[in-house]
C-alpha cells in the first residue's frame, strides 16, 4: 500500500476528484486531500472527510493544524497528484511559487508527481501554459491527458480530466515495482467451453479476473505481457487497464493449446490462470438440438491437456506456474499436479467455497514452489492477490538468472 497525496484545484472537474480518491482506495492505497480554497467552491470538503475519514487541508494557516503539520504532508507522501491541475497550478509549480498550502507541498515535496490537467482549450493551447508543461515535463512531472471533447463550457478540444479510473491506472504504474522489466510473461485467464451444438455448451464459473488481474499486475511492473483470454473473461477485459498487453481471444481447449504451444517460443514465463474445460464432445451438433425427448446422452472424450502439453516441451530457462482448482485434499492434489506436469510452482485455490476463487472478488490461496514450503495468503482482492503472487514470480526468475549469468 502506498500513501498519495491529492490536490485539488479550482476547476468544474473537481468533482471527478471524489471518484478519483475511491478509485485509488480500491487499488489498496491510503490517500490524503488537500485543496485550494477556491476548490471548495466547485466539491464540498465534507465529501473528501466522508471517503478519506479526515478534512481536507486547505488553509496554510489553518487555526485547527498547525503551520509545521502541513509541511508533513510533503513528507509522508510517496506520490503526489494534481488532479484536477488548473493552469494556475501548473504556472506556480512550473515557477517554483508558492503562496498557498498546495503550491507550497508540491514544491516541498520530493518524489514522484503525477499532473491531471484539466481548463479551456483555448487556455491548455496558449504559449505559456504549453511552455509550462514542457518545463515541468523537463523535470520529471509526468502528465495525463483526457481525451478531446465537449468541454463544460460547451466549446470542444483538448483540456478535459482524464478519466478517474485512468488517473489512478498512471498512479498506480507509477508506483509499481519495476522488477519484472524485461521479462516476457504469457498468461492465460478465463474458462474454456465445450459446444453441444451452435446455441449450447458445457463450461464452468471462471470469470476470468485472476488471470487479468495477473495480466494487469504484470505490465505493470514492466513485463512484456501476452494474454490469452478464454471465452467467460471476455467480459471482464473492460474491468482491468490491460494497455500495452497482447491479447488474443479463445473459445475452447483445442484453440486455447493452439494459442498457447507457438508463443511459448517467444514466452519466459507461463502463469496459466485458465480453467479450460477438461472434456469435449465427440461429436458436437453442426445444428441445434431439438427438446425432443425426455433425456439426452452426450458422450464426452478428454481435451487436450494444455499444461503437461507445455511442460512436456518447456526450456530449462522457463518458467512454469500453474493453477489447482481444489475442493478437497488441496495440499495433495495441487503437490501432485506440480510434479506431474513438470511446473516450477502452483497456485492452489478452494474452489468449494462462494466467498473467493470462481465469480468471486476475492481469492485465498496457497503457492506451492519446488522443493519449498507452501506459502498461505489470506482472503484478498483479486488484484492484491495478482501483486503478491508475481512477487513469487519475481523472486523465483532473479533465482533462476543467477546460474545463467554464472555460466555465462
Amino acid at each position: 500500500m502506498a500513501k498519495l497525496l491529492l490536490g485539488v484545484g479550482a476547476g468544474i472537474a473537481a468533482y471527478k476528484a471524489v471518484e478519483l480518491v475511491r478509485q485509488l482506495q480500491q487499488l489498496g492505497h491510503a490517500v490524503r486531500v488537500m485543496m485550494t480554497p477556491r476548490a471548495t467552491h466547485f466539491v464540498g470538503p465534507m465529501t473528501f472527510a466522508g471517503i478519506t475519514g479526515e478534512m481536507p487541508s486547505i488553509d496554510l494557516f489553518d487555526a485547527v493544524q498547525p503551520v509545521m503539520t502541513h509541511i508533513e504532508l510533503s513528507r509522508w507522501a510517496d506520490l503526489l497528484i494534481l488532479a484536477p491541475a488548473t493552469a494556475d497550478i501548473l504556472g506556480k509549480l512550473a515557477h517554483g511559487l508558492a503562496d498557498d498550502l498546495l503550491s507550497t507541498q508540491a514544491l516541498a515535496f520530493r518524489g514522484p508527481v503525477l499532473v491531471a490537467a484539466a481548463m479551456n482549450t483555448a487556455m491548455w493551447e496558449h504559449p505559456a501554459v504549453q511552455a509550462n508543461v514542457a518545463t515541468l515535463q523537463a523535470r520529471g512531472v509526468r502528465f495525463i491527458l483526457g481525451e478531446s471533447g465537449i468541454l463544460a463550457c460547451g466549446d470542444v478540444g483538448a483540456g478535459r480530466l482524464a478519466e478517474p479510473a485512468a488517473i489512478a491506472a498512471a498512479a498506480d504504474r507509477i508506483l509499481a515495482p519495476q522488477d519484472l522489466d524485461g521479462v516476457r510473461i504469457l498468461v492465460t485467464a478465463g474458462g474454456t467451453i465445450a459446444p453441444i451444438d451452435p446455441v449450447r455448451h458445457i463450461g464452468n464459473p471462471s470469470t476470468g479476473r485472476m488471470g487479468l488481474a495477473i495480466a494487469e499486475s504484470a505490465r505493470r511492473r514492466g513485463a512484456t505481457v501476452t494474454l490469452v483470454a478464454c471465452h467467460t473473461a471476455w467480459t471482464q477485459l473492460g474491468e482491468f487497464d490491460l494497455s500495452g498487453v497482447t491479447i488474443a481471444r479463445v473459445t475452447t481447449t483445442d484453440e486455447l493449446l493452439a494459442a498457447v504451444l507457438p508463443a511459448m517460443g517467444e514466452t519466459d514465463v507461463l502463469v496459466a490462470a485458465a480453467a479450460p474445460a477438461d472434456y469435449a464432445l465427440a461429436a458436437p451438433s453442426p445444428h441445434k438440438l431439438k427438446k425432443t425427448a425426455e433425456t439426452l446422452t452426450l458422450t464426452l472424450i478428454p481435451a487436450p491437456d494444455v499444461l503437461a502439453a507445455v511442460g512436456a516441451q518447456r526450456r530449462k530457462d522457463q518458467l512454469l506456474i500453474g493453477f489447482a482448482a481444489e475442493t478437497q485434499d488441496h495440499l495433495t492434489h495441487g503437490r501432485d499436479k506440480l510434479h506431474r506436469k513438470h511446473l516450477d510452482a502452483i497456485v492452489i485455490n478452494d474452489v468449494g467455497r462462494s466467498d473467493i476463487g470462481f465469480g468471486a472478488s476475492a481469492n485465498e490461496v496457497v503457492w506451492l514452489a519446488r522443493d519449498a514450503e507452501p506459502e498461505s495468503l489470506p482472503k484478498a482482492d483479486k488484484r492484491q492477490v495478482a501483486d503478491w503472487l508475481l512477487d513469487r514470480v519475481a523472486g523465483l526468475w532473479d533465482v533462476r538468472q543467477v546460474p545463467a549469468a554464472a555460466a555465462g
